[in-house]
């Protein structure tokens, strides 16, 4: 009886130990897929600590046309507290805008998304208008005493955060010149976010929650860095073991990189949802594919895969296989004459498909998003009906925590999600009105287990 007691005790420290992907909002991490500021929209982001302890949180900003450029900065949160913000057109960049009065260092809004590190510089004509965002727990401190203390709320505002700005001072901060894990604990866990796209002269808004990644680290990890470091922390810093439930049981992957195993539990094989080219309402449907572990891949050789498979016609693009139904279950994509099309291709980190009706010229000149990185989807006939993408070609291997097993995981690490836009032009007479919505796409996963050579 003690042996089985044993056993199911270790199961249990084995499956705490695994990154995996938490339904409930809640974790460690946070990765918040894509945000934008062209085409008259505004982003809006809230990252809440929803537990009783000082969180010391990193957020990066990663535009997304060359997404190894970066700019980051530290949020301290007080206990229950929720830092707010937006994103907002710049031209080719974007700026944060905050009101907010939770401690965050070297902050002054507007602030522009610039990445001042890098070496070489970005490129003429590179911007953050559109990119991904990635929130990470550095670690918590007591909220009853010291540098703790200076981050909780005393008549509207925190009591001491000049001295957590004065921690990284380059001369005599206690961060910089002594202990920058001083007062820190480990990160547990209870961070969430939510998005909103929102254009306000139109009257839309997209909302969206951000996956939330528990578990993310090892035991006891404590990774506190200055604010303007955005090399660290990062998806390498990842428990090597994913968890995924997969046909009704927890599966276990053990990955040669902790970014691996991020990327196993954001896998999906197969993605299915709605869309309406609808003419009598002006209907638009557009589904965003981001990719947010790809700059991870791409940076490390021999772990590429699943990205970055060798293709003679878009080099470092990753293909795609779709399906276009109408109500009816007819087929509904449209191919020019005898002229092969193009074939379906995502070739950045975050990605929009735009679902236009060849003979409908307003999907084409009224886009949802208006994204630089946008592959057409062309229809015909079918009005609304069904889309699926299918990541086919893709595969990454992993092993069981005992090693005899070979887990190979198809398709690719995604988050999708579809907005759809309906106009009204005559709500009452002389009053056009507008309507949107996301929807996260249902979804598949294709996992083989085979026995391991010995």
């Amino acid at each position: 009886m003690k042996k089985i007691l044993l056993l199911l005790l270790m199961a249990l420290s084995i499956s705490q130990a695994a990154v995996h992907v938490n339904p409930n909002g809640l974790g460690e991490v946070l990765l918040i897929p894509y945000y934008t500021t062209n085409n008259g929209l505004n982003t809006n982001v809230t990252v809440s600590n929803t537990t009783h302890q000082v969180k010391a949180v990193k957020i990066i900003f990663r535009g997304s046309q060359y997404d190894w450029y970066e700019q980051a900065m530290n949020v301290y949160l007080a206990p229950y507290d929720t830092w707010s913000f937006g994103l907002v057109n710049r031209g080719n960049d974007a700026d944060i805008l905050s009101n907010d009065l939770s401690c965050v260092p070297h902050f002054s809004s507007p602030l522009q998304l610039y990445d001042h590190l890098a070496d070489p510089p970005p490129p003429d004509g590179f911007g953050y208008a559109e990119g991904t965002i990635e929130v990470y727990e550095m670690g918590e401190m007591d909220p009853s005493y010291g540098f703790g203390e200076a981050v909780t709320f005393e008549d509207g505002q925190p009591k001491g955060c000049q001295q957590i700005v004065d921690n990284w001072d380059a001369l005599t901060g206690e961060w910089v010149r002594n202990d920058n894990l001083a007062q820190m604990l480990p990160a547990t866990g209870g961070l969430k976010a939510a998005v909103s796209l929102i254009n306000v002269s139109n009257g839309v808004n997209y909302t969206y929650d951000a996956i939330a990644l528990n578990n993310f680290y090892p035991d006891e990890t404590v990774i506190h860095t200055r604010p303007d470091n955005h090399y660290s922390p990062s998806m390498s810093d990842a428990d090597k073991i994913s968890k995924v439930s997969y046909q009704g049981e927890n599966l276990m992957t053990e990955w040669t990189y902790g970014f691996e195993a991020v990327s196993a539990v954001l896998s999906k094989y197969e993605l299915l949802m709605d869309y309406s080219n609808e003419l009598n309402i002006n209907a638009q449907t557009e589904v965003i594919a981001s990719f947010p572990t790809r700059h991870e891949h791409m940076r490390i050789s021999e772990a590429r895969m699943p990205f970055g498979q060798p293709d003679t016609l878009f080099g470092d693009c990753e293909r795609f296989s779709p399906t276009i139904v109408d109500r009816d279950g007819q087929g509904a994509s449209y191919v020019p004459g005898s002229v092969s099309p193009i074939p379906p291709h995502l070739c950045k980190s975050t990605n929009v498909i735009k679902i236009w009706d060849v003979y409908d010229s307003t999907s084409v000149n009224y886009p949802i998003l208006d994204s630089e990185h946008t592959y057409n989807q062309s229809i015909y006939k079918g009005k609304e009906g069904m889309y699926k993408i299918k990541f086919n070609q893709f595969t990454a291997n992993g092993r069981s925590l005992d090693g005899s097993e070979i887990h190979t995981y198809h398709g690719l690490p995604v988050f999708a999600l579809a907005l759809t836009r309906y106009t009204n032009a005559n709500a009452q007479p002389g009053l056009l009105a507008q309507y949107g919505g996301a929807f996260v796409p249902s979804s598949q996963q294709k996992i083989e287990i085979e026995q391991a050579d010995q």
